[in-house]
Formats: structure tokens, C-alpha cells, sequence
């Protein structure tokens, strides 16, 4: 009798050990939330998801070997200003201009567009912004999708949703990999992978998508080095994962600074300040790629975005009249003028835009798809609910290393705080009319790389004290997430669907 008992009680741990969080919220990840973006790829209209045209044609291009952008006339015409842009095929523009995608289904299926072919040329220019000097590592996916479905013969519709379907399951694989290897707050990075926002960017062209799920993945990593333990293997990961997503924005080079966390065991010893002076050279090894890319995109891909003519705002004061762009010189000079404005812009242009919570969690395609107020409450309240799920499971921990971990959360919301800065003043540089009195162009899915971060203010979770999914508390916060991936499974095709097509 007492084998039989050892064994059902080997088996108990076995299952039960199999139902923890880990567990639980990657298999819901994959078996659901996964199946979503899949079939989000495949029935958004192309062109559909912000800015997903100019991400298509960089895609396109650098299938055929435009590793960066270039400076050109806009339209080839010498007269007109020069714009930052790429060469790509026409028929990718016209596959995914939005305008075309406002017809009823049985339209795309049958003519139309989706009979377009390629041009058979990829020398015309496109303006694509600030997107011609993006490092290309996020859109290398997408780009030998094209490149391999278009030597296979299918047209440029087809290779477009070849390229979604791809990123959609490389979306999925880098996601579900993120919540098994975390070892801090599951439940919210759960959240940030599977929101819908963060889903239709995953199966879209844009870059966002795999930025947000490479983000979550070097979190994840990081969330597992404590002090007294080797760091080594997740530490060269996390900076890895962190250097690729400020390489695509460098906005997000603040972020570097978690690699200085946590802080050794006896920081203030002499071996523990050489351990951080290794830290800081890891930072320093992870930034320069980023700065060397960022410079020669500004030499070699940038130029100002045109406008139709404006007088500046109230902030300029320069002798120009009148501009016809973006000047994001002009730009820097108002901010020098008035050091104050890099704070007080920022934080006003966070105050004003009531949006950015709701922008981040779903207002999709161009900002004009918005969830059901419902679904959006419940959202909000599963990224609540998974701030105390992580608590708890690392409690024990939190009491033996308190002082250390108010210094460390402080660190972090410091970092959060700067790169929040960075985002607003890029966009107040390269997007908003000189001398304007507020930011212009920031949307709240900027924002969604920089969540994840929270993972690393809740405490270490203890292997053998971790909380099981068969117990009530874990069921009633870990599973919140849970139920509104379920529910935005049932309910979103059907409203994308209606919105894009039957109307």
C-alpha cells in the first residue's frame, strides 16, 4: 500500500508542479491567445494596423537588399523637398493602401486588388519618414516571407498575409518562451503579450509587434537574476533582447539601465563595486551599436517631414516667418531656450491625452477599431490583478530583502520616468510643428515595450514556494488575464470582421 501512496503523491506534485503559473498562462498564451493573432493577421485588412504600410514597404525593400533608407525628391521630383524614404515595389503600396480596404469581403476575394501582380520593378520611391533609418533586425522576418513567396510565384497579396502569418508565430514562440523562462511577475507580462493591441501589432508588418515581444523576453530573463546566484546565461540575454528592441527605437536606451540590477550581494564591498563597474561596462558594450546605428541613420536616412506651410507655435523664437516641415533643430533650440519644457511638455502631454491606458490596451487599426468599453475595464483590471498574483508568489523573499528592493524599484521607476522622457521629446523633435505647446504623434503603444519593466519591482519568487493554479488566490488573480484572453478571443474576429467589411 504505502508504494501506491508514494507514487499518487509523486504524481499530485508532478501534475501540480505542471499547473503553476508558468505553466498555466503559457499554455493559455499558446492554445488561445496565440490562435487570436494567427487569425488577426489573416482577416485585418492590409494597411489596417497603424503605420503598417511604410513598415510593408521597408520590409519589401530590404528583401531586395536596402539594408537602410536613403534621402530622394519626393515623387522624383526635383523640385519637390527632400524626404527620407526607400525603393520598393508599387504593388506592396497598393496591397496595403488603407483606402482600397474599405469594401465589402466578397470585393477582396474576387477582384480588385487581390488580383494585383507584382510591377516587375522596385525603383520607385516612397516617403516612409523616420521609418527609412529603423535597424532592420525586426523586419528581416517579414522581409524573407516576401522575398521567398515572391521567387515561389504568389503575388503581392498573398506573400503580405505569407509575412503576417510569420511574424504572428514568431510573435507566439518568442511570447510563450518569455512567460516560461520568468521568474517575476507572469501574470502582468501575460498582460502585455496579449492585449489586443499587442496582439494586432504581432500580426501585423509593423515592427512594434516582435519589439514588444522581444522586450518582454529580455524582462523575463532579467527577472530571474538575484543576487547571490550566476547571472551570466540570463544576464547576456536580457541585454541582448534589450540592445535589439533600442537598436529598432532609440528612444527606449534607458532601459539599459536594468542591467545593473540587481545589485550584487555586498555592493558596497570592493568586489561588489567591480561586479557593478562590469555591469556598467555591459551597458556601455549594449548602447554603442545603438548610437553607431542611430548616427549613421541620421546621416545616411533622415530628413524632416514636410507640412503644408504654418507659422510656428508660441514656443519659437527665432526670426523664421514661416516653415514648410518638421525642423528638428528649430525644435532643439526651443527646448535649449527654455530647459524647463523638456519636463513640463512630457508631463503635460501625459496629463492631457486621456487615451494612452485605452491606446495601449486596444483601439485598433488606425486608431478608429476601439474595444467595448467592457472588454477594455476588464483588461485594465487584469494588469491590477497581476501586480499582487506576482506579490504573493515571491513574498518570502520581499521580507528578507526589503530595504534592497525599495532601492532597486526606485532605480527602476527612475529608468521608466527617463524613458518616458525620451519617447515624448523624440516625438517632439522629428513629428510635432516647430514651437508647438504640446507633443504631437505619441500613441499609447509606445508605451508598451517600458511595461514589462514593473515585472522587476515585484520580489524573487522562491521555486518551492511558488503559488500553484489549484489554489483560490492564484485562481482568482492569475486566471483575470486569463478570462479576458478568452473573452477577447470570442469577441474580437467578430467586430473586426463587421468593422472592415460589412459596411
Amino acid at each position: 500500500m504505502q508504494p501506491v501512496l508514494t507514487f499518487l503523491e509523486r504524481l499530485r506534485a508532478a501534475i501540480e508542479a505542471r499547473l503553476s503559473i508558468a505553466w498555466v498562462l503559457a499554455a493559455v498564451f499558446l492554445c488561445l491567445v496565440a490562435p487570436l493573432g494567427v487569425m488577426l493577421g489573416q482577416i485585418t485588412p492590409p494597411g489596417q494596423v497603424a503605420d503598417e504600410t511604410v513598415h510593408a514597404l521597408r520590409a519589401d525593400a530590404l528583401s531586395r537588399g536596402q539594408i537602410i533608407g536613403h534621402r530622394a525628391h519626393a515623387g522624383g521630383d526635383p523640385g519637390r523637398p527632400v524626404a527620407a524614404g526607400i525603393n520598393a515595389d508599387a504593388a506592396i503600396f497598393d496591397v496595403t493602401n488603407p483606402n482600397y480596404w474599405y469594401h465589402m469581403m466578397t470585393w477582396v476575394y474576387h477582384g480588385g486588388i487581390a488580383s494585383r501582380d507584382w510591377s516587375g520593378a522596385a525603383d520607385q520611391f516612397f516617403e516612409i519618414g523616420p521609418v527609412a533609418a529603423y535597424c532592420p533586425v525586426f523586419y528581416a522576418p517579414a522581409a524573407a516571407a516576401i522575398g521567398i513567396s515572391r521567387a515561389a510565384g504568389a503575388g503581392p497579396l498573398r506573400a503580405f498575409l505569407v509575412a503576417r502569418a510569420v511574424n504572428s508565430l514568431l510573435y507566439a514562440l518568442i511570447g510563450a518562451t518569455a512567460l516560461l523562462l520568468a521568474r517575476r511577475g507572469r501574470a502582468l507580462l501575460f498582460c502585455v503579450l496579449a492585449f489586443p493591441m499587442s496582439l494586432s501589432l504581432g500580426a501585423s508588418l509593423n515592427q512594434d509587434g516582435l519589439l514588444i515581444a522581444t522586450a518582454v523576453l529580455g524582462f523575463a530573463l532579467l527577472s530571474g537574476i538575484a543576487p547571490e546566484r550566476g547571472q551570466g546565461r540570463r544576464l547576456l540575454g536580457g541585454a541582448a533582447c534589450l540592445t535589439l528592441v533600442c537598436l529598432a527605437k532609440p528612444p527606449y536606451l534607458p532601459v539599459l539601465g536594468v542591467l545593473l540590477l540587481p545589485l550584487p550581494a555586498g555592493w558596497r564591498s570592493r568586489a561588489g563595486r567591480v561586479a557593478l563597474l562590469r555591469r556598467a561596462g555591459l551597458i556601455v558594450a549594449c548602447a554603442a551599436p545603438v548610437l553607431v546605428w542611430t548616427l549613421a541613420g541620421q546621416l545616411v536616412a533622415s530628413a524632416p517631414l514636410a507640412r503644408n506651410p504654418y507659422v510656428p507655435g508660441p514656443l519659437y523664437h527665432g526670426p523664421a516667418d514661416s516653415f514648410a516641415s518638421t525642423d528638428p533643430h528649430a525644435q532643439l533650440g526651443v527646448l535649449l531656450h527654455a530647459p524647463s519644457l523638456m519636463l513640463s511638455l512630457p508631463w503635460r502631454a501625459l496629463v492631457d491625452h486621456e487615451w494612452y491606458v485605452e491606446e495601449t490596451i486596444g483601439i485598433l487599426g488606425w486608431l478608429n477599431l476601439r474595444l467595448p468599453g467592457w472588454l477594455l475595464t476588464w483588461w485594465q483590471w487584469a494588469a491590477i490583478a497581476s501586480v499582487p498574483a506576482g506579490l504573493l508568489a515571491g513574498i518570502a523573499q520581499a521580507r528578507s530583502r526589503l530595504r534592497e528592493g525599495l532601492l532597486q524599484a526606485g532605480f527602476v521607476l527612475v529608468l521608466f520616468a527617463v524613458a518616458v522622457e525620451a519617447i515624448e521629446l523624440s516625438q517632439y523633435l522629428v513629428w510635432t510643428r516647430v514651437g508647438e505647446d504640446g507633443v504631437r504623434g505619441v500613441q499609447g503603444r509606445y508605451f508598451e515595450p517600458l511595461l514589462p519593466m514593473a515585472a522587476l519591482l515585484l520580489p524573487l519568487a522562491d521555486r518551492d514556494r511558488q503559488i500553484r493554479a489549484t489554489t483560490l488566490a492564484s485562481a482568482l488573480l492569475a486566471w483575470i488575464p486569463a478570462g479576458a484572453a478568452v473573452a477577447t478571443l470570442l469577441f474580437l474576429p467578430p467586430m473586426v470582421v463587421s468593422f472592415f467589411y460589412l459596411h
